[in-house]
């Protein structure tokens, strides 16, 4: 447990791992989310909120073009 917690302290997440498609605008608001310094991290749900507020406004096309492939027994791949 304590070397999960030095990883976290000491290392940038690896948003790789998301998925290739991802909208730029996530990122970028998963980082402020993640960020160590914080003074550069979002101060609370509400300013994450607003910001997610703008950025599915900004990638409404990219998530309706998901809504034609969506399938109960299947996980979404956009």
């Amino acid at each position: 447990m304590t070397d999960v917690l030095a990883r976290v302290i000491e290392r940038e997440p690896d948003l790789s791992a998301l998925p290739l498609n991802t909208p730029a605008a996530i990122r970028r608001l998963l980082r402020h989310c993640l960020e160590k310094d914080p003074r550069r991290r979002l101060a609370d749900a509400a300013d994450v909120a607003r910001v997610l507020s703008r950025v599915i406004d900004a990638a409404l096309p990219f998530f309706k073009g998901c809504a034609s492939r969506v399938r109960p027994d299947k996980r979404i791949r956009c």
